[in-house]
């Protein structure tokens, strides 16, 4: 068993970075009445069962771990049915167009967090790149990224979240269609499509919070927001997974894939590109202008 690297390790040390924001964020953020509510522990408590379980099941792909699915969801169902302040309030998913919001943005955002799990295994093991140059043709995507968001920011107040949104969709679909078409042919072709990826990442993200908290009373904005938070990082968590496992399982990929040492991540590209085009076929049937997310 080969030692841990410890530079490897020193970087975690980064994340205490964000210790200072705590209490800034206490000087800045406002002041609320408390209101008298009880926490929900037991729903809480089955709705990270389930979760964990799915994600045991995916990443181990034994079957059996699915057993305690039904299960567990009876009693998250029937928690959410007794209690008086249930952990996912029983309104809050009558909402259709809530509902189809939270759908697309687990099945774009989960798309995205896939991608960034393949690319450094793809220049790794395809083109043998290491780990300061996989670094290097990451960064020009997310510094792009970055300026992109500011751009999709004023384009979703100019013109509208949806139109934004799908636009995103669009993107991140035709990314991966290129990148399964064209990752194997060299590195300078991935840099710029990862440009184009996150591009259109940068795009969805604001349009898509601001769709779905514009479906919410306000009253229930908070616990609203903070579910859409919450399908949004479990969509990063099976994006992740699935990705990872579906790289174990193509030992054999079909031959229509091409080179077999490509042909593993551009299965994963096309089943990537499938998940967005859903997720924008969805999208258009659901939201098609602000008068429907207001």
């Amino acid at each position: 068993m080969s030692r841990p690297d410890p530079e490897a390790r020193s970087e975690f040390i980064l994340s205490f970075a964000t210790l200072p924001a705590i209490p800034l964020l206490g000087l800045v953020l406002p002041r609320e009445p408390r209101r008298p509510l009880r926490y929900d522990l037991a729903g809480a408590c089955w709705l990270t069962l389930l979760v964990a379980v799915l994600l045991i099941a995916l990443t181990t792909r034994q079957p059996w771990f699915l057993a305690p699915v039904l299960p567990l969801g009876l009693l998250l169902a029937r928690q959410i049915r007794r209690s008086p302040w249930p952990f996912i309030p029983r309104n809050l998913l009558r909402d259709r167009l809530y509902r189809r919001g939270l759908l697309v943005t687990f099945l774009g955002m989960g798309t995205v967090f896939g991608l960034l799990f393949t690319i450094p295994l793809l220049l790794r093991q395809v083109h043998d790149v290491s780990t300061t140059d996989i670094g290097l043709i990451i960064f020009p995507g997310a510094l792009c990224g970055s300026l992109a968001g500011l751009l999709g920011g004023r384009l979703t107040d100019r013109w509208g979240a949806p139109p934004v949104a799908l636009c995103g969709l669009m993107i991140l679909s035709c990314g991966y269609l290129l990148l399964a078409a064209l990752g194997g042919i060299g590195t300078l072709l991935i840099l710029l499509l990862l440009i184009l990826c996150y591009s259109g990442f940068a795009l969805l993200q604001p349009a898509l919070g601001k769709i779905v908290s514009l479906q919410l009373p306000i009253e229930q904005s908070g616990i609203g927001m903070g579910f859409y938070n919450l399908i949004y990082f479990l969509s990063g968590a099976f994006g992740t997974a699935l990705v990872g496992g579906m790289l174990e399982t193509l030992d054999r990929p079909p031959a229509w894939l091409g080179d077999p040492l490509m042909a593993r991540y551009r299965g994963v590209m096309l089943l990537l590109a499938l998940a967005a085009g859903a997720a924008a076929l969805i999208f258009r049937l659901s939201f098609r202008g602000d008068g429907d997310v207001q």
